[in-house]
């Protein structure tokens, strides 16, 4: 199996640096510009199939795609961002100073801390495995990060600890193809 993971342009979320999970913000100027460059790059290629997060970051980063190579989108829920519950819209300052206690319990246990009000990495693993199993072959998918981070633990390209050595920036694409990753260029 061959897909495209796109990150979304840059979101408002991302310019204020927050965490920004299933709050459904805009992409910024810039985003969309990231996102029409990013798209380009599709030019003259076989896709099969476009799927998106139904948040506008992702969406509109998807309908860039869809533009150049006018194929429609499908959205799918189980591409949503994390929830961070309590968490949602605050920096990490923001985090340490309003909720210390859950701050520490974050830092403490990792990759695998629930998010009081929201998801674990975990819950949201369980979703992207549920995605894959009728994605089609040779699809893009346009996302957020921890979702592609959740791609990486779910088809065993890497463990939960070693996936965050993925560095995924706004309209990154990667392509996994035989569980092998490349950064597409």
């Amino acid at each position: 199996m061959k897909l495209y993971l796109v990150r979304h342009g840059q979101s408002e979320g991302n310019f204020r640096k927050v965490y920004c999970g299933v709050n459904d913000v805009e992409l910024t100027k810039e985003g969309v510009l990231q996102a029409q460059r990013m798209a380009k790059k599709f030019e003259g290629r076989s896709i099969s199939k476009i799927y998106s997060s139904p948040l506008k970051r992702a969406y509109n980063t998807a309908l860039e795609i869809s533009n150049v190579l006018k194929l429609d989108i499908e959205k799918s829920d189980l591409l949503k961002e994390i929830n961070f519950g309590i968490f949602e819209n605050l920096t990490w300052n923001d985090i340490k100073t309003r909720f210390p206690n859950e701050a520490q319990k974050w830092a403490d246990v990792g990759v695998h801390y629930k998010f009081v009000d929201g998801e674990s990495l975990d819950d949201v693993v369980v979703r992207v495995i549920e995605f894959v199993k009728n994605c089609c072959d040779n699809s893009i998918i346009v996302t957020h990060s921890g979702i592609i981070q959740s791609f990486i633990i779910a088809l065993e390209i890497a463990s939960y600890e070693n996936s965050w050595d993925y560095v995924i920036n706004n309209c990154d694409v990667i392509c996994i193809e035989n569980g092998k990753i490349t950064y597409f260029k």
